[in-house]
Parts: structure tokens; C-alpha cells; sequence
């Protein structure tokens, strides 16, 4: 169980942010790439495919691998996808990381609220609906960012690489620090188990003269009749 609450609860939100981020950025940072509107949709829609794919498969696994190791993952391939966004000028090959960028932030979708739920026990709608809130301010400061203050969208998208790079971090740290807090409890339930054995021969040593002795007695009834 993840202890740190106000840790995790902050990069909970933090992620949520870039999600906000990466589902808005093409949009925004299209008029300075100078993508047609045929091109945008198809960028969307590879990213929702990338998103819808990626939801499915950090919830199914969610509850069978550590959760902050499915942040880790899903941060990497998010902060390179953005490091590598229209490096190149190819639009398939931009497609592509537009595809990641979709699996990215769905490990963030698919993970977050989980993790919240564990974490709180009260007031958990409250947790999630702050979270939430994080993917549409997201949304909207990276459209403040780019749009209405004309920010340079390369810079942007390196800035944004290197707090989701912090995030990955964080993740792989508080992953870490599960197993090892779990390592002494699975070694306390395996104890028992080992030690049970010598005390069950020692039984079964400690019965065998009784038993000798009942089938020496019956022996010896035998041969007097």
C-alpha cells in the first residue's frame, strides 16, 4: 500500500494535467506547425486510438502490477513522444507519436483514479473530481500557452518532456519502495510454512515408538494362543 498520500496524490494530479496537455497540444500547436484541418483529424484520431487502447490495458493490468510502475512506463513513453513531436517533418511518422502520445496519457486515465481510491478512504469523490479537474486545466493552459501568448510550441513540448521525465522519476522511485515494503511481508508469511515441517516429523518421530510398542504387544499376544 502506497504510503506517501500527499505524494502520490500530487503526481496523481500532476498527470492528470499533462493529460490535459497531450490531448489539447495538436490543436494548439497545429496553426504553428501548419497543419491542415484533414490533418488534425487524422492526428486525433490515431491519439484517441492510442488513448482508447492504452485505458483498456493499464486498467486490466492496474490490479496485478504495482500501479506506479504502470506510471513509470506510460510517463516514458509520454516525455518521448513529446521530446520527439515534429522533430522530423514526416506527417506518418508524426502520426505514429501521435499514437504514443494517445497511450501515454491513457496510462494516466487508466491508473490515477485507481490509485486515488486506494490511497483515501474518505472522501474519494471529492479526490477524484480534483483530479479530473486537473485534465481540463491542463487543457486549457497549454491552449493559454500556445494561442493567446504565442509561446514557442517546441519549447513547450520540452518543457513538458522533462516534468513528465520528474514524473517517471517519482513513479520508479515510489515502485521501488513498494516491493521492498512488501518483501518482509511476503517473507513472513512464507516462515511459517518452512517451520511447520520438523514440527510435524517431530510428531511423527514421537509416535513411532508407541506404535512399535502396539505391534510388538500384539505380536507377542499372537504367539501365546
Amino acid at each position: 500500500m502506497i504510503r506517501n498520500r500527499a505524494a502520490i496524490t500530487g503526481s496523481s494530479f500532476l498527470t492528470m494535467f499533462f493529460l490535459g496537455v497531450g490531448a489539447t497540444i495538436i490543436g494548439a500547436a497545429a496553426r504553428n506547425i501548419g497543419l491542415s484541418p484533414y490533418q488534425i483529424g487524422l492526428m486525433l484520431t490515431v491519439q484517441n486510438i492510442g488513448f482508447m487502447l492504452s485505458v483498456i490495458i493499464a486498467g486490466a493490468v492496474g490490479d496485478t502490477y504495482q500501479k506506479p510502475r504502470i506510471l513509470f512506463i506510460g510517463s516514458l513513453v509520454l516525455a518521448l513522444s513529446y521530446w520527439t513531436f515534429y522533430m522530423k517533418s514526416s506527417f506518418l511518422l508524426n502520426l505514429l507519436i501521435m499514437f504514443f502520445i494517445g497511450a501515454g496519457i491513457g496510462t494516466y486515465e487508466g491508473v490515477t483514479d485507481a490509485m486515488l481510491l486506494d490511497i483515501h478512504t474518505r472522501r474519494e469523490g471529492l479526490y477524484i473530481n480534483i483530479n479530473h479537474f486537473f485534465v481540463t486545466f491542463g487543457s486549457l493552459m497549454i491552449t493559454l500557452y500556445l494561442v493567446f501568448l504565442q509561446m514557442n510550441w517546441r519549447l513547450s513540448l520540452t518543457q513538458s518532456a522533462v516534468v513528465v521525465v520528474a514524473l517517471a522519476l517519482l513513479g520508479r522511485a515510489q515502485d521501488r519502495e513498494d516491493r521492498c515494503r512488501e518483501q518482509p511481508r511476503n517473507d513472513a508469511v512464507a516462515a511459517p510454512g518452512h517451520g511447520a515441517r520438523p514440527i510435524a516429523t517431530s510428531k511423527a518421530s514421537s509416535m513411532m515408538p508407541a506404535e512399535t510398542h502396539q505391534r510388538s504387544g500384539a505380536l507377542s499376544m499372537t504367539t501365546q494362543t
